[in-house]
């Protein structure tokens, strides 16, 4: 990028208008993917932490999902899919035309997993409450936020 002097990255994805764009140094990526700002660190073997928070409980299984999203009146029903080993997680979102797998992690009570096949992108966010529930923050490639929430 001759306007800033450093090395940069821009991919266009599958979707019209939609892209990454990244600045590149010394191994790491940062940049915005669909107005959200993201940090990518070559070599990493972990998402979004290296914690190792025991689990409050285990989580795997499949679950009827219930996602509301912010403008909407009514909400969408999917199915969420999560297997889960130690504090590594892994998973099938399907909403709508949302098909995703999923990979993130689980630190005590907290569940982060994201997303991403070059034209979708999903990132949720829960936390397993007392009533054997989960909810948590929905955000997609299409600037969309949301609530979503399973029963476990």
């Amino acid at each position: 990028d001759l306007a800033t002097a450093k090395d940069t990255v821009s991919i266009k994805l599958k979707d019209p208008g939609k892209s990454v764009t990244a600045i590149f140094e010394e191994n790491i990526m940062e940049g915005w993917l669909a107005g959200a700002k993201f940090i990518a660190w070559y070599g990493k073997d972990y998402l979004f932490t290296q914690l190792k928070k025991e689990p409050n409980r285990e989580v795997s299984g499949v679950y009827s999902l219930e996602l509301v999203l912010q403008g909407e009146d009514t909400g969408q029903i999917g199915e969420l899919t999560l297997q889960q080993d130690k504090n590594r997680m892994a998973g099938e979102l399907k909403v709508n035309e949302v098909r995703l797998n999923l990979e993130g992690t689980i630190q005590r009570d907290k569940i982060y997993l994201s997303g991403f096949n070059g034209s979708q992108a999903v990132l949720l966010q829960g936390k397993i409450d007392s009533s054997n529930s989960i909810f948590g923050t929905y955000r997609d490639l299409d600037q969309r936020m949301g609530f979503w929430k399973i029963t476990i």
